[in-house]
């Protein structure tokens, strides 16, 4: 059988799941009779085609399994943790905190690759009850990291480290300034061998969600990737490309305008998808050195005018004020700035969000955290929005200024104050929001 860090997916076939299915039929009906390590190879093996449980059976395995966990060794804890992730499953609280704890036994004899394997499952499994096997690991992997310095043979890949980077940021865990100095010495003298668009994409994102900025090396060889992979066309690499441009200047990095003007000669050869409209039109609006050209914008408003319907109500709102800021009017005629300004005046409406939208998965509609970005571009369009809009965009506001990027900040507090819905009475929520938008910083760790 493969290691459980393996991303291949499996076939998923009918043969493998009627299988799985008659294995299920016995465990269930004679649990005691398997092992730890048995209901580890069966839930490995369901994970890896892809076969679904439900939670109420995987509670009685895992709580019968937790039993006897001390007969697991550090890869078969690490597979099992690896598979609920497969399987979209979180041990409850007791099964999650007996393997946490018989976790720790193993972290310090582990090697870096399964470190950082473990922390990956853990980041998602995102329980309270793994926080201190989560110091532990995060110690571990430093202490060994610090060993390594300077030796050669098998250590973190660049994708190893990314997906550490990645599960700090996803846990919303902060390592001290050294730790993530020795992550980027490690980072560094991969990027040219390992670095792909994707792995780098993970990196940088990773350090954006951390609010700090890697090593000059680390950016530097970013943009080299990025240089290079202009050479092979198609639409999955310029996506990715196209990501990989957009982190970099989201971590304030400039990218260089001839590498702006190749990603627009690629967008107006192969065309735009709903990543690259998104993605590529905020990295032009946003890098203060690129001046869209006639053949760009056409190709954009063709997109977002056949396409608009179909975009998530977050890209849409940001779409749209990306190519507000480019300068790329649709004009009074448009059919869609005309749908967006009545939708947005409706009680459903165009910048709300649904439990299978892919935002706020799970909970009632709501508004983007982007509606001041869509309000403030429908005006620069020629479409003011009404009181109503404002009123529901103030209120939203008001409510999620925590959670929203400091652009969004700024760009509703901009359009709300074209309004005397704004007073001093907003001084509670309105002075914490402009602290947090005029306090963000991208830190160096020097």
């Amino acid at each position: 059988r493969d290691e459980a860090s393996d991303d291949d997916d499996g076939d998923g076939d009918g043969e493998c799941a009627a299988i799985l299915g008659h294995i299920r039929e016995r465990v269930n009906g004679s649990l005691g009779d398997f092992s730890p390590r048995d209901l580890e190879n069966i839930l490995w093996a369901h994970g890896k085609v892809k076969v679904r449980l439900p939670n109420e059976e995987l509670d009685r395995w895992l709580l019968h399994l937790c039993g006897r966990v001390e007969e697991l060794d550090s890869r078969g804890l690490v597979s099992l943790l690896y598979s609920c992730q497969r399987l979209r499953y979180k041990p409850k609280a007791e099964a999650m905190a007996s393997l946490a704890r018989a976790m720790r036994d193993h972290v310090p004899a582990m090697g870096l690759k399964a470190l950082a394997n473990l922390l990956s499952s853990l980041a998602h499994l995102q329980s309270k009850d793994t926080v201190e096997t989560i110091d532990l690991v995060a110690a571990t992997i430093c202490e060994k990291l610090a060993q390594r310095r300077g030796q050669r043979g098998e250590g973190l890949n660049l994708r190893n480290i990314a997906n550490v980077l990645w599960s700090f940021a996803e846990l919303q865990y902060y390592p001290p300034a050294d730790f993530l100095r020795l992550l980027d010495e490690s980072a560094a003298p991969l990027v040219g061998g390992q670095g792909t668009p994707l792995v780098l994409t993970t990196y940088l994102r990773a350090c954006h969600k951390l609010a700090r900025r890697p090593a000059p090396a680390i950016l530097e060889g970013a943009l080299a990737v990025v240089s290079t992979s202009f050479f092979s066309r198609g639409q999955a690499q310029l996506r990715q490309t196209c990501r990989l441009i957009k982190s970099l200047i989201m971590l304030n990095y400039e990218v260089p305008a001839d590498c702006l003007g190749s990603l627009e000669k690629g967008l107006c050869d192969v065309g735009f998808d709903e990543v690259t409209l998104h993605d590529a039109l905020w990295s032009f609006g946003t890098s203060g050195n690129f001046q869209a050209t006639p053949a760009l914008k056409r190709e954009a408003v063709a997109y977002f005018e056949r396409h608009a319907e179909a975009l998530r109500p977050g890209t849409l709102c940001r779409v749209l004020w990306s190519m507000t800021l480019l300068g790329i009017r649709l004009g009074p005629e448009s059919e869609v700035l005309a749908r967006l300004a009545n939708a947005s005046n409706s009680k459903e409406n165009a910048a709300t969000s649904s439990s299978n939208s892919g935002e706020g998965e799970g909970r009632e509609r709501k508004a983007t955290h982007s509606i001041g970005l869509l309000l403030w571009a429908l005006k620069e369009q020629g479409f003011a929005p009404s009181d109503e809009d404002l009123r529901r965009c103030k209120e939203h506001a008001s409510r999620n200024w925590a959670a929203m990027t400091p652009t969004e900040i700024l760009y509703t507090i901009d359009i709300l104050s074209s309004s005397d819905l704004v007073g001093p009475e907003d001084a509670a929520w309105l002075q914490p929001a402009l602290h947090r938008a005029r306090t963000f910083v991208i830190s160096s760790d020097g």
